[in-house]
């Protein structure tokens, strides 16, 4: 999980993608894309949301052309650590191994 990075899309939507991207020739490769999205929240904040992305295709994987992205930036800790519970990876806590006292 070491290239969690958060890319928008062109599109009509502008589209916001996470996921772990490893960059081929002119092509990026998402593996375990999720979308992220802004919810408000009662007191008037958001909180960030992340849901399935192409969920139909038929492997983890998904080819995008780097000149479909808009941008391609990493993704913060918070994000990182909601994208390995969701996807079922690992994360490793931002400061390093903690150990109990």
């Amino acid at each position: 999980m070491s290239n969690v990075r958060v890319l928008r899309l062109v599109s009509s939507t502008g589209e916001e993608i996470v996921a772990e991207v490893k960059q081929v020739n002119d092509k990026l490769i998402l593996t375990k894309p999720l979308g992220l999205a802004m919810v408000p929240l009662e007191d008037g904040g958001f909180r960030p949301s992340i849901f399935p992305w192409a969920p139909h295709v038929a492997k983890a994987e998904v080819t995008v052309k780097e000149e479909h992205v808009i941008y391609s930036e990493p993704a913060n800790d918070e994000l990182k650590i909601a994208y390995a519970k969701a996807t079922g990876t690992i994360a490793t806590p931002p400061q390093g191994l903690v150990l109990p006292k």
